[in-house]
């Protein structure tokens, strides 16, 4: 899991390196679409990163706008919604990993060590923990 989290807060492609002697190639941001992938495919989609997808998706399309018209009136929109992104992005990620790990911990009753769970542990504790809730 820390791993996990430290890739995507800080796009710190080193974490997929199993030897951090070994120098980055391309390759890398093959191996973390694949695995966003099989994360997705596993786990699905949360509204939160699906909302941030959707507010990234319409900043692109308003760039290409600009880029293929030089209209850049768009750019107030651009600006927006990367202001939105911003409140759904970064400033509260690591208090809600600290949050859902904390969470975890005192639904399941032991201690969690990041650095030592999987990622698929980790989010099939939560997956049992919202199957539970949703049983009560």
């Amino acid at each position: 899991m820390h791993n996990w989290w430290r890739l995507h807060e800080k796009n710190d492609f080193k974490q997929l390196l199993r030897n951090k002697k070994y120098k980055l190639t391309s390759r890398a941001e093959e191996v973390l679409e694949s695995l966003q992938n099989e994360f997705i495919g596993e786990f699905g989609v949360d509204k939160n990163y699906s909302s941030m997808l959707k507010k990234q998706i319409e900043i692109e399309l308003l760039e290409i706008k600009i880029a293929k018209t030089g209209d850049k009136s768009h750019q107030l929109f651009i600006d927006m919604l990367k202001v939105e992104l911003e409140d759904l992005t970064g400033k509260d990620e690591k208090k809600s990993t600290l949050d859902s790990t904390i969470a975890i911990e005192k639904y399941m009753g032991f201690k969690l060590t990041p650095k030592e769970v999987t990622v698929l542990e980790y989010y099939n504790y939560i997956k049992a923990i919202e199957k539970a809730l949703k049983s009560k």
